[in-house]
């Protein structure tokens, strides 16, 4: 079931905003990401496609009560898997919550692409 999509055209070249990813977590201002650690990486000899696997240490605001009902704390886990793609200037990331997987599962799923439109202008 989907619950949310969004488009979203940045004003900056393909190389500049996956550089940028790279970059985005952790910092001050969003604060709930504590930690990336890389659990793999890999790139394809013949095509070039770089995949990098990742775990996310995030700190979640869950009300005491409802940590205490389901057994856990306020550290929750997440699993990404990224994709980038030099050569056709695609990058994808898939990621999907770890902890109380047992009762929903989170997916978010995102691309980065060239604008068609707005190539070679």
């Amino acid at each position: 079931m989907k619950f949310f999509e969004a488009d979203f055209l940045y004003s900056h070249s393909w190389e500049n905003v996956t550089t940028a990813i790279w970059k985005k977590y952790p910092n001050d201002k969003v604060n709930h990401v504590l930690k990336i650690d890389t659990l793999s990486h890999s790139v394809d000899p013949t095509t070039g496609v770089l995949t990098v696997e990742r775990l996310l240490t995030c700190k979640q605001k869950i009300p005491y009560l409802i940590q205490q009902l389901l057994g856990g704390n306020d550290i929750s886990y997440v699993h990404e898997v990224a994709v980038i793609n030099p050569k056709d200037k695609t990058f994808s990331a898939n990621s999907v919550n770890l902890t109380f997987s047992n009762l929903m599962t989170v997916e978010e799923s995102v691309q980065y692409r060239p604008d068609p439109s707005r190539v070679n202008r």
